[in-house]
């Protein structure tokens, strides 16, 4: 972490501290929780640079079990740093610390040991030939082969007129029971007899007893070839570039071609716009209900107005004002409270903005997290504007229907 901070887990890992250290700092049963500054454990850089670690080969940990036992393999690679098996692996050595540059959150790299890519490549050649990664190589020959045959027997007429397994459906399943058979330490679940085959075959598909060795494989580092690769931008725009480039390179090649990907960001974003705009529906209802309650108090605002500026109408209309213009005056006051409003309530938006992005850059990373853009904004302006002259309409429509001799009198 850019503060020198690793988790328990990891350290634990690491063997840094044991496992009975690491499962004190869970309080079992109803043992209280304490404060977690009583868990926090100062460990020196001199204490982590040159500590040793046993890379070990797959022939060391992986052996072959017993014809009968469930699984291909055994595993044996927990063991003690006392019992380390000398000369079955790399001897590996801490040489130094990466830490997060300052002003960063987040980086490319896992937590834990990440190796150089000559030990990863040497590594993976002496672990592609050891003798997991070969007989999951002879997996994968045989599962291939099963599909082939079974993609066959579905091609064949299963029944006859007489409603009787044909000939060549029942060499050809004989021919698959046989090679399953043959290759029984790759497929534990053969089928015993033909019988369950043919009930299990319909029912599951072929592929209940395939153990699928591709996977397995890569994961024992019997592949060379990668098996993903992150690609990380400098800002959104950047990424989003990236994406259409993906899509044009699927649009314009075959399946086999096609990069598939996984735009991790777009899918937290995605799964967070979800979030927003359901909080966002409820706040717009909240919002239309205050919206319609400043409407109705603008009106009454406004025909306040006019009742204690009644005179005022009856002069305007003794000097040779019409009723529009008496109207328009109105509108023009309400128009100028909407303008007013609107701009102030844009201006503390942009405010808030500042205030809100300034305080969740330095956690989540990203400056512009809140923002209000400027075509929004004048959306806004106009909407406050529209709703204020909407609010003064019946008003001013009421001061211009005023009669001008009854106006003079009115005190």
């Amino acid at each position: 972490g850019a503060n020198n901070e690793v988790t328990d887990l990891t350290l634990a890992q690491l063997g840094f501290i044991s496992e009975e250290e690491f499962l004190s700092l869970f309080p079992q049963g109803d043992a209280a929780v304490e404060d977690s500054e009583a868990y926090e454990t100062l460990i020196e850089f001199n204490k982590i640079i040159g500590k040793k670690y046993m890379l070990n080969y797959n022939d060391a940990i992986y052996t072959a079990a017993a014809d009968d036992a469930e699984y291909l393999y055994n595993y044996s690679g927990w063991r003690e740093a006392d019992k380390l098996v000398q000369g079955a692996g790399v001897e590996i050595e801490i040489t130094g610390i990466l830490r997060l540059k300052e002003g960063r959150t987040y980086g490319c790299l896992e937590s834990g040991l990440n190796f150089t890519e000559v030990l990863y490549n040497e590594y993976v050649a002496v672990n592609m030939q050891s003798q997991i990664a070969e007989t999951l190589r002879k997996q994968g020959e045989a599962n291939q082969q099963l599909i082939l045959l079974s993609n066959q027997l579905k091609e064949i007429p299963m029944l006859d007129a007489e409603g009787n397994l044909t000939d060549e459906y029942k060499a050809k399943t004989q021919e698959m029971m046989a090679f399953m058979f043959s290759n029984g330490k790759y497929f534990k679940r053969a089928a015993q007899n033909l019988e369950s085959y043919y009930i299990k075959s319909e029912a599951d598909g072929a592929a209940r007893y395939i153990l699928y060795g591709d996977t397995a494989l890569r994961s024992v580092g019997g592949k060379d070839k990668v098996n993903s690769i992150n690609i990380y931008t400098d800002n959104f725009e950047y990424k989003e570039l990236l994406l259409d480039r993906l899509e044009a390179w699927n649009d314009s090649h075959d399946k086999a071609t096609q990069v598939r990907y996984t735009d991790k960001v777009g899918l937290m974003m995605s799964m967070m716009q979800t979030m927003l705009n359901a909080i966002t529906y409820v706040l717009v209802a909240f919002t239309s209900i205050s919206l319609v309650v400043s409407s109705v108090m603008i009106g009454i605002i406004t025909y306040v107005s006019v009742v204690e500026r009644v005179k005022e109408i009856g002069v305007l209309r003794s000097l040779g004002a019409r009723k529009s213009d008496i109207k328009n005056l109105f509108n023009a006051e309400t128009f100028i409270i909407g303008l007013t409003s609107g701009v102030i309530g844009v201006a503390v938006s942009y405010l808030l903005c500042i205030l809100v992005n300034a305080i969740l850059k330095p956690l989540t990373g990203i400056a512009t997290l809140a923002s209000l853009p400027f075509g929004s904004a004048l959306i806004m302006v106009a909407i406050s504007v529209v709703l204020t002259l909407i609010s003064g309409l019946i008003p001013a429509q009421s001061a211009a229907n005023k009669d001008p001799v009854v106006a003079l009198r009115t005190e």
